[in-house]
């Protein structure tokens, strides 16, 4: 009898413990769907879209202020004084309006007001900037991106680096790029692409954003591609990007078409291609070292021969480059939220007027801008 007393008791608790799982959980799911109306609310997500596209004119004005700089002085303002402006901005839009635009009642990022008559916003914002030039120009002549191609794919595959093995790769792109239907030796025209399951065709022009090459021959996933190799270079059997892509994208821009920054040497160039440029571990390994250093607590020797090694590879690879860096491009980044609720806009800004827009007020030229997803790469 007492058995089955504890029995029944234990059974009552184990209920008990069953009804209030499921009550929070019932509560739980009533807060989730509340939230997601909240959210999907067109309201408010136009408020959000609101706040980004106003920081965004803000930022820009910030950015012209450098360009009045540079027109006035004949040369780049310092970034970091740029970004501390904005960080100014940030922090508390309405006193650096006051103090570097003599505005004194500043309600443009501001939709709630408190007792005392100051506007708080709810919304929190983040801005950042990028120098977009600072990247590698992504249309490099052949005869590097050959080079290029090969260096992946030897990490790829573990294998001896052969700087031939990146042709086949540079034929499928250049053939994706160019308006001709005419197929080089391992490239891929229209016939190709119309013979996959969703059947498409090439673009007939320079590649626009990274996405694209998931549909190239040679780069995308294998199912489209009956390669002549068996290594696809950007993304792997499943569909997954490789370390590769992410690097390239990561140093590479499709809107930089500059030369390449040397006068600082290995500082001002990324690990990733001081190792693509290097003919071997030791020479790599000698220039990190060299990076990692000051150039003041490096003998004048080894700063000199590491710079002259890294000018006449990039000379044989036919890769232009400058002693001068010109700070002409520009990657805004904003992130607008409230709560759950997000909003994102990406834009690249070319510092200079374009000539459509020479008749209005708007100070740069949009290279690109999307909203929520960053779309440009």
């Amino acid at each position: 009898m007492l058995k089955n007393r504890n029995k029944g008791s234990i059974l009552v608790f184990i209920l008990a413990i069953l009804v209030l799982l499921s009550v929070i959980c019932l509560r739980m799911m009533e807060e989730t769907v509340q939230e997601l109306r909240y959210v999907s609310q067109p309201y408010h997500r136009k408020e959000l879209r609101m706040h980004a596209y106003s920081w965004f004119d803000a930022t820009v004005a910030v950015l012209n202020q450098g360009n009045i700089y540079r027109n006035v002085f004949k040369q780049n303002p310092p970034f970091f004084s740029l970004c501390q402006k904005l960080k100014e901005l940030e922090d508390d839009p309405k006193k650096y309006f006051e103090e570097y635009h003599n505005f004194t009642d500043v309600k443009l990022f501001s939709s709630e007001q408190q007792g005392d008559g100051e506007f708080i916003s709810p919304i929190k914002v983040e801005v950042s900037l990028k120098i977009e030039n600072e990247k590698l120009p992504y249309n490099i002549h052949d005869d590097a991106l050959k080079a290029l191609f090969g260096f992946m794919y030897s990490e790829i595959t573990n294998s001896i680096r052969d700087d031939g093995d990146g042709e086949v790769y540079v034929d499928s792109l250049r053939d994706w790029e160019d308006s001709d239907d005419e197929e080089r030796e391992f490239g891929a025209e229209d016939d190709f692409y119309e013979d996959e399951e969703s059947p498409y065709l090439t673009p007939g022009r320079p590649i626009r954003n990274f996405e694209e090459f998931k549909y190239i021959k040679g780069f995308g996933p294998s199912s489209i591609s009956s390669f002549d190799y068996d290594t696809t270079l950007f993304y792997d059997e499943n569909g997954s990007e490789r370390k590769e892509f992410v690097d390239f994208k990561e140093n590479f821009s499709l809107h930089s078409d500059g030369p390449v920054f040397i006068e600082g040497g290995a500082t001002n160039l990324p690990e990733y291609f001081l190792r693509f440029i290097s003919e071997d571990t030791i020479t790599y390994e000698r220039i990190l070292d060299i990076k990692k250093a000051t150039k003041e607590s490096v003998s004048p020797s080894e700063w000199r021969w590491h710079k002259n090694y890294i000018r006449e590879r990039l000379t044989n690879l036919k890769i232009k480059i400058s002693e001068k860096q010109d700070i002409n491009l520009i990657r805004v980044a904003i992130h607008a939220s409230k709560g759950q609720s997000n909003f994102q806009l990406h834009a690249i800004l070319k510092l200079i007027k374009s000539k459509i827009n020479s008749k209005h007020a708007f100070p740069f030229t949009i290279l690109e801008i999307r909203e929520n997803e960053n779309l440009i790469d």
